[in-house]
C-alpha cells in the first residue's frame, strides 16, 4: 500500500517537475484563442440556419401544381446545412466549455444560449440573401445537395407536360413572352380563365411558374390557364425585381386551356 501510495506520488511530482510554466498573457491569449473559435463557429452555424429558413420558406417556390415525387420531397429537406448547424453548435459549445470559466455553466444552459445565438444570426443573414447565396453555392459546389433553383427548373420546365417556367418579358399583342432558363424565348398566348387581377401583380423581370399547353414546340409558343410568381424570399433587397409601371394587357383570346388539370405524376 506504501509502495502504491509513494509511486502515484512520484509521478505526480515526475509530472509537475517536467510540466513547463506558463505566462499569464499566454493563458489570455489562449482564451481569447477560444472564445474567438467559439464565436466563429456561431457564425458559420448562423450561416448555415439562413440556408435552412431559406429552403424553409420557399419550398413552396419549386413545387408546382399536382402531387410531388418522393425523390423531389427529399431533395428540399436540408441535410448539409441540418449536420453543420449540429457539428458547428457542438464545436462553439466544446470551446466556452473549455475556457476557464466555462465549467461554471450548465450543459443545457450553455448548448441552448449556443442555439439561440447562431438562430440570431441565422434570421440576420437570411434576411439579407446570405442564404439564398449560400444555397446557390452549395447547389453548384457540393455533390448532392441540389439548389433550389436547380429543382425548380426541373420541375417547372417541362412544356411538353405542360408546365413553363422563365423570366417575365414584354407584353405582346396576344399576350406575353418570358424567357426560360436555358435562354429560348417563348410566346405565351393568355387562356379566358386565367384572372387579370394576378397578371397585374407580376412585374417585368420575375421569374414566373407558367401551367397551360404547349402549342408548338418548334415555334415555342405556349397557352396559359395559369401564371404565378416563382421569385424566392430572402434574396436581399438589391435582388428586387425591376416595376415595369401601368400595364395594357390586351383581352385573353383563347380558350384552349380551360380544361387543363394539374398533372398527379412526376
Amino acid at each position: 500500500m506504501d509502495m502504491n501510495n509513494t509511486t502515484i506520488a512520484d509521478k505526480v511530482l515526475e509530472k509537475i517537475e517536467t510540466t513547463e510554466p506558463h505566462s499569464k498573457e499566454y493563458f489570455m491569449l489562449r482564451t481569447i484563442g477560444m472564445w474567438s473559435l467559439a464565436s466563429a463557429s456561431i457564425v458559420v452555424g448562423g450561416l448555415a440556419i439562413s440556408s435552412i429558413l431559406f429552403r424553409t420558406m420557399n419550398a413552396g417556390m419549386v413545387m408546382r401544381p399536382g402531387i410531388p415525387p418522393l425523390p423531389t420531397v427529399v431533395a428540399l429537406i436540408p441535410f448539409l446545412w441540418i449536420v453543420l448547424v449540429t457539428v458547428f453548435g457542438y464545436f462553439a459549445y466544446k470551446e466556452i466549455r473549455a475556457t476557464p470559466k466555462g465549467y461554471k455553466y450548465e450543459w443545457h444552459t450553455l448548448l441552448i444560449s449556443v442555439l439561440l445565438a447562431s438562430c440570431v444570426f441565422g434570421i440576420a443573414f437570411y434576411v439579407t440573401g446570405a442564404g439564398f447565396m449560400l444555397d446557390r453555392f452549395a447547389g453548384k459546389y457540393v455533390p448532392f445537395h441540389p439548389g433550389l433553383e436547380q429543382i425548380q427548373h426541373d420541375r417547372w420546365l417541362q412544356p411538353e407536360r405542360g408546365f413553363l417556367e422563365g423570366v417575365l418579358g414584354e407584353d405582346t399583342e396576344t399576350g406575353i413572352r418570358i424567357t426560360d432558363s436555358d435562354d429560348v424565348m417563348w410566346e405565351v398566348l393568355l387562356a379566358e380563365s386565367l384572372a387579370e387581377e394576378r397578371l397585374e401583380l407580376l412585374e417585368k423581370g420575375q421569374r414566373v411558374g407558367i401551367r397551360g399547353r404547349l402549342l408548338d414546340a418548334d415555334a415555342h409558343t405556349f397557352v396559359a390557364c395559369d401564371i404565378r410568381s416563382l421569385e424566392f424570399e430572402g434574396r436581399g433587397m438589391q435582388m428586387t425585381p425591376p416595376m415595369r409601371g401601368e400595364r395594357k394587357l390586351p383581352p385573353p383570346r383563347t380558350t384552349t386551356c380551360e380544361d387543363v388539370r394539374p398533372l398527379i405524376t412526376n
